[in-house]
């Protein structure tokens, strides 16, 4: 677990996901999180993610970044990989909300191509565990007043 992924607890990265009335468990810490994401993510979290980032890009635009269309239409959870992506857009989202300190604030800054991340959007690059430790790197900076 990196330095940063320890500043945001894991009930915090679970309510951005929906919290317990979503994800149909309580999450305390990170082996209830990891539980989760293993036994299969809702997708009704990623629609209750996909609602905080309505105002700068389409639900199926956002919901394309976990997984295709037709997964999003058979039932059942998640896939291991999928739920993965979902949490670590959480975690990603509940920092920049705390950096910012403001939600709306955070989503923008997620949503918006950055030259420290090569142009890229940092949801973008929070398709891989790589390019989502570049943007928690670079938020931690700015939250913490840091060089870049």
């Amino acid at each position: 677990m990196s330095a940063t992924t320890a500043m945001i607890d894991p009930h915090t990265i679970a309510e951005a996901m929906g919290g317990e009335p979503v994800l149909k468990t309580p999450v305390h810490s990170m082996l209830d999180l990891h539980k989760l994401i293993v036994h299969g993510v809702p997708k009704a979290a990623v629609a209750f993610l996909g609602r905080t980032f309505a105002n700068v890009m389409p639900t199926q635009d956002f919901a394309a970044i976990f997984t295709s269309a037709s997964t999003m239409k058979r039932a059942g959870p998640l896939s291991l990989a999928a739920g993965e992506r979902v949490q670590r857009v959480a975690r990603l989202t509940a920092l920049a909300e705390r950096t910012f300190g403001d939600r709306d604030k955070g989503v923008a800054w997620l949503t918006t191509a950055h030259p420290m991340l090569g142009r890229a959007t940092p949801l973008e690059l929070a398709r891989t565990e790589i390019g989502a430790r570049q943007v928690e790197r670079l938020l931690t900076n700015i939250l913490f007043d840091l060089p870049a």
